[in-house]
């Protein structure tokens, strides 16, 4: 059974979520279902962990999908407008527009579903401007620029991984002073 606990999240609301203890967790593979045992460091070691098998064995990125709130294109960075809808995240405006969810793999228009990545690599040849190691951050309007933001917010959102690839992993809004 799941432990529920209570915590204020980001937007300082008040948020229920579930968590299961490691102990709870059983194999889901052919063998009888056990409990998982954890060592003394209260982690689950990889030996009890059945191998990796299909195709899929590691992955580059992760990924939901929301509707689009406006017309967005494949890498341009994105917030949450709501549980259902995403705008484009900008640096010049409120924190909460800053708030970055995540950068867009796919072109949508207003109401079309649009993939956005979360955390992982991106391909998009407008990111090829960037130098391998470059730091990135967010700008205006869904734009990734590798100029620090002198005014509104500041949001690390990855680094250029050289070529076309970018590695995305976005930080949280910070007051420019």
């Amino acid at each position: 059974m799941p432990e529920k606990f209570v915590y204020i999240n980001d937007q300082n609301i008040k948020t229920e979520a579930s968590v299961y203890i490691a102990s709870e967790f059983a194999s889901t593979g052919p063998a009888v279902s056990v409990p998982v045992i954890t060592g003394t460091n209260g982690l689950i070691s990889s030996t009890l962990l059945p191998a990796a098998t299909g195709a899929v064995e590691s992955a580059t990125k992760l990924k939901i999908t929301r509707l689009a709130q406006e017309d967005i294109l494949t890498g341009e960075v994105v917030r949450a407008f709501s549980s259902t809808h995403v705008s484009l995240a900008t640096g010049d405006s409120t924190k909460a527009e800053a708030m970055v969810l995540g950068v867009a793999d796919n072109d949508a228009l207003i109401g079309e579903g649009v993939d956005i990545i979360l955390l992982g690599v991106v391909t998009d040849a407008e990111f090829s401007v960037f130098t391998l190691n470059d730091p990135l951050f967010l700008d205006i309007n869904g734009n990734v620029t590798n100029t620090k933001r002198t005014t509104g917010y500041h949001v690390d959102v990855g680094k250029s991984l050289g070529g076309s690839d970018i590695l995305f992993n976005p930080g949280v809004p910070a007051v420019i002073a």
